[in-house]
């Protein structure tokens, strides 16, 4: 039977860091509509696609229901 040697050897002192505090960033304004559309028609000029921070009730009924046909 093989498989994976799990064995940690830990030495030293473990320490922690404190959680950095970042503002928060406000909502995503990009047109999900025209960037499904674009993205369905491969246009060479969309280059990236952010769908971060979108309101997930109003991005997600549409991104599957353009791709579902």
């Amino acid at each position: 039977m093989t498989g994976f040697n799990c064995r940690v050897l830990l030495q030293g002192i473990a320490k922690y860091a404190d959680f950095k505090m970042f503002e928060e960033e406000g909502p995503n304004d990009t047109d999900v509509d025209a960037s499904l559309q674009q993205l369905k028609d491969s246009d060479a000029k969309l280059k990236e696609l952010n769908l971060n921070n979108i309101k997930v009730e109003a991005c997600v009924s549409r991104v599957a229901c353009r791709f579902s046909h």
